[in-house]
C-alpha cells in the first residue's frame, strides 16, 4: 500500500510473500535527510494465518502505525510528508494477490472538531525562501467529505510577478520560478473561490564570489541562499555545500561570517562528493574555539580532532581563512595569523566545500588556487616468494584481503595507492582505489580492508631490502606482512631477512 502519496513521495506498507515479512518503507516518505540515524526501511517476520495476512493501518499527519495479524507484529513510525500528499494506492509485484476485504475510515481529530463537509485546501503554507533563477514545485489538494474532492482542479495566482512567476500549473501542483528579489504570495483556490490558501515566498538576492562551480547541498531541507554576504547556509543540524572541483594540493581561501542568531561554520576540504567524509576547519562560538577535525562517513569522535585553538568567536564578524595543503602537511591562517601547522594523511584528495551546524553562517570570496592532484604512488604489490599479488577487491569494511595469481593482474582490482600518513616515522596508509585501507585486525590476526581511521594497525612502514625488494611492517608492533607458505593468505609475523615470503615488489602502474 502506498500511503500519503503525491508526486515523488510515498510511504509503502506491504508484505513480502517470499520472505514472509511485513515491512514499512520510508525511503521516499518526505523529508528524510535530517539525520543519518533515521531508519528508512523496517521489516519483521509475519507468518500467514490460513494463507491470509491481515493489516490494520493507521495514518496520521506525521505517523503511520501498522498492526499485522491483530498485533503479532507492530510498526509505529514517524513520517514527514508534504501536507498535500493525501493519495493512496495498492499494488502487487511479481505475482497475484487477492484482496478479500478492504475498508477505509476517516480518523477524527482528538484536539479539535472535525471539519465535517466543509471544503478546504491542504498545502504546505510555510514561507519558502529561494534564490533568483531557481524553480520550485508547489503542491495542494482539496479535502472535503471522505473519498471526494481529491481530483478537483485548483487555480494558482501570484500577487507579485516581478518576484515570482508561475511557469506551469496543473490540477494539484504548480511550478514557480524566482525572477527577482523580494516577497510574493501564491494563492491557491478552488474554481468557485470558496476555499483558498496562501503560500508566501521570499526570493533572496546577492552574489556569491567563488572560482569553484557545481555547488550542491547534501540536504534538500537545508537552505543555501544568496545574500550580500555571499552564500548563506541555514539549518538546525549539519549540512554541507560542496563544489564539484577536487584537488590534493592547493591554497583555499574563504571569508566566513557567523549568523547573529547562532550556529557554527566550517571550511571543508579534501571531502567526499556529499561532504560526509573530509577535513573541517570549524569555527564555533559556543565552544569558543577553532578546531580542525575530520569525519568519516558522517561520523565524528573526539579523537578525530587534530587541533583545537581556544579563541573568543564573535557573531556577525567576518573571518578570513587561508588553508594550504601540500601532501600530508596542512597549514591554516586566520586573519593573517598562522594558527595550525600539522601533518595528517587521513585524506589525500577531495572536494572543496563549506558547512553549517545549528544555525546560520555566510561564506564569501571562496576560491581555490594552485590546485593539483595528489602526488601518490599507485601500483600492484607482488610477493617475492610466490607469483601472487594482493587483491584490492572492493569491499565492505572487515572483508579479508585475498591474494591472487600474478597472471590475473589485469584489472583495477589489483591496484593499491600509497598515501603518506604524516607521522614521524614516514609511514603509509595502503589503500584501494575506492579508499579502503589495509588494516591488521590484531585481535583476530587477519588482514582486512577498512575505512582509514589513523590507528597504528593501519599505518605501514615500507623499507627497501638489499636485494631490491621491500618489506612492509606494521606501525603497531613492527611485525612484517607476509604470505603463508602455501601462498593462500596474508599473515603477520616477526621479520626474518631470509624469508622470501615477507618480501614484496611494488610495480608502479
Amino acid at each position: 500500500f502506498q500511503l500519503r502519496q503525491r508526486e515523488g513521495q510515498k510511504t509503502t506498507v506491504g508484505y513480502r510473500v517470499d520472505k514472509q515479512n511485513m515491512f514499512v518503507d520510508r525511503t521516499t516518505s518526505g523529508e528524510v535527510s535530517f539525520s543519518d540515524l533515521f531508519t528508512k526501511f523496517h521489516e519483521a517476520p509475519l507468518q500467514p494465518e490460513n494463507q491470509k495476512v491481515k493489516l490494520r493501518i493507521f495514518v496520521d499527519e506525521s505517523s503511520i502505525e501498522v498492526f499485522g495479524n491483530d498485533g503479532k507484529v507492530v510498526f509505529s513510525d514517524v513520517i514527514f510528508p508534504d501536507p498535500a500528499g493525501r493519495a493512496m494506492a495498492f499494488y502487487s509485484l511479481g505475482g497475484e494477490v487477492k484482496v478479500s476485504s478492504m475498508k477505509v475510515y476517516t480518523l477524527d481529530n482528538i484536539w479539535r472538531k472535525s471539519a465535517s463537509s466543509k471544503t478546504q485546501i491542504i498545502a504546505d503554507v510555510q514561507r519558502r525562501t529561494t534564490n533568483i533563477g531557481q524553480t520550485q514545485t508547489l503542491y495542494a489538494t482539496v479535502e472535503s467529505t471522505p473519498g471526494k474532492g481529491a481530483a478537483q482542479p485548483l487555480k494558482w495566482k501570484v500577487n507579485n510577478p516581478k518576484v515570482v512567476q508561475i511557469v506551469h500549473a496543473e490540477k494539484t501542483k504548480a511550478t514557480v520560478r524566482a525572477v527577482g528579489g523580494g516577497d510574493a504570495v501564491v494563492t491557491v483556490s478552488t474554481a468557485d473561490g470558496k476555499a483558498s490558501v496562501k503560500i508566501p515566498i521570499t526570493v533572496s538576492s546577492g552574489t556569491f564570489h567563488t572560482n569553484l562551480s557545481g555547488w550542491k547541498s547534501d540536504k534538500s531541507s537545508a537552505e543555501w541562499l544568496l545574500t550580500k554576504q555571499g552564500i548563506q547556509g541555514n539549518y538546525s543540524g549539519d549540512t554541507q555545500y560542496i563544489a564539484q572541483e577536487t584537488a590534493g594540493d592547493f591554497q583555499y581561501d574563504a571569508d566566513l561570517t557567523l549568523g547573529a542568531q547562532g550556529g557554527a561554520g566550517s571550511i571543508v576540504f579534501r571531502a567526499s562528493e556529499d561532504g560526509r567524509s573530509g577535513y573541517y576547519l570549524n569555527i564555533d562560538p559556543n565552544l569558543k574555539s577553532i578546531r580542525l577535525f575530520y569525519k568519516v562517513n558522517g561520523k565524528f569522535e573526539n579523537r578525530q580532532v587534530l587541533a583545537q585553538i581556544p579563541r573568543f568567536i564573535r557573531k556577525d564578524q567576518t573571518y578570513h581563512i587561508k588553508i594550504q595543503a601540500d601532501g600530508p602537511r596542512i597549514q591554516i591562517d586566520m586573519d593573517g595569523e598562522r594558527i595550525i601547522d600539522l601533518q595528517d594523511g587521513t585524506f589525500a584528495e577531495g572536494h572543496f566545500g563549506v558547512h553549517v551546524f545549528g544555525g546560520s553562517a555566510s561564506f564569501q570570496n571562496v576560491n581555490a588556487i594552485h590546485t593539483k592532484k595528489a602526488d601518490l604512488e599507485q601500483g600492484s604489490i607482488r610477493n617475492a616468494g610466490r607469483p601472487v599479488v594482493m587483491h584490492a577487491v572492493p569491499s565492505e569494511g572487515g572483508e579479508v584481503i585475498k591474494v591472487a595469481d600474478e597472471s590475473e593482474n589485469v584489472s583495477e582490482g589489483f591496484k593499491w595507492v600509497l598515501v603518506p600518513t604524516g607521522d614521524n616515522s614516514g609511514s603509509y596508509s595502503i589503500r584501494t582505489l575506492s579508499g579502503k585501507s589495509l588494516d591488521w585486525d590484531v585481535g583476530q590476526n587477519r588482514i582486512q580492508l577498512y575505512s582509514y581511521l589513523g590507528y597504528a594497525n593501519q599505518r605501514w612502514s615500507i623499507s627497501k631490502n638489499e636485494d631490491g625488494t621491500m618489506r612492509i611492517t606494521s606501525a603497531h608492533n613492527g611485525h612484517a606482512l607476509g604470505i603463508s607458505e602455501d601462498g593462500s593468505e596474508l599473515v603477520m609475523g616477526e621479520f626474518h631477512q631470509e624469508s622470501e615470503y615477507q618480501k614484496w615488489v611494488f610495480k608502479q602502474q
